[in-house]
């Protein structure tokens, strides 16, 4: 697009990012665990038209398109990467390697929310980022995920508890996009759960959002994307 339309377009900022092959199944993200085994694009919901795209509630320009949030969410690989697999698994709610709900065997198993150990204790934590996150504590909300790594290097800091010794920052991460049918009955009600009780935002710092309206493709030969927005040229 850049190189295509420099007399009428305008470059704002770029973010590189990179995603290892799904060829050899769900990807993993900087902290070892696999990304997107839940409504990701690789595994989407089976109901598109309700989850996805938009329809009649919204302008008519924007029907059979999405809503894309996009958000960098920096990662403290410093302080992760020391935690023991078991107590990371606590903080995610699923297994480190198989990627298996915790209480399960497989990826894909069913998130069993109810589901506890012989001393009573949950299976998936209540703070665990796969509970807080799932359609079935959102009023079955859903958003098709797609994510990718970045890594622009570190820098050098103090820690500000016991040891306060001098070590690297990371300025790297994930870059979060999810598209959704609209974000107000999506990406709003779940991010609010995760804001106020997820523990994986101990180890996560939102450094860039922005919210995209996608029009839907270009009806055929002859029209263009938005066309219904601006009219034709």
């Amino acid at each position: 697009i850049a190189r295509i339309s420099p007399d009428i377009a305008t470059l704002r900022w770029t973010q590189i990012g990179y995603s290892p092959s799904n060829a050899a199944g769900t990807p993993r993200n900087l902290m070892g665990f696999k990304d997107g085994t839940l409504n990701s694009n690789a595994h989407p919901p089976a109901d598109l038209n309700a989850t996805l795209w938009a329809g009649t509630d919204g302008p008519d320009w924007m029907r059979d398109g999405s809503y894309l949030v996009y958000r960098r969410i920096r990662i403290t690989l410093e302080h992760w990467d020391r935690v023991p697999v078991a107590a990371q698994e606590q903080v995610v709610g699923r297994q480190k390697v198989s990627g298996a709900p915790l209480g399960g065997h497989g990826e894909f198993d069913e998130l069993k929310l109810d589901a506890r150990d012989a001393a009573g204790a949950l299976h998936i934590p209540e703070m665990s980022h796969v509970r807080l996150a799932a359609p079935e504590t959102n009023n079955g909300a859903i958003i098709i995920r797609r994510a990718f790594s970045y890594n622009n290097g570190t820098t050098p800091f103090t820690e500000r508890w016991p040891p306060w010794r001098q070590a690297l920052e990371y300025d790297a991460g994930l870059l979060f996009l999810g598209y959704q049918k609209d974000p107000r009955t999506a990406f709003v009600p779940i991010n609010s759960r995760l804001a106020l009780n997820d523990a994986l935002t101990q180890f996560t710092t939102h450094t860039a959002s922005a919210v995209f309206a996608l029009p839907s493709g270009a009806a055929g030969p002859g029209h263009w994307v938005g066309e219904e927005l601006f009219g034709p040229l």
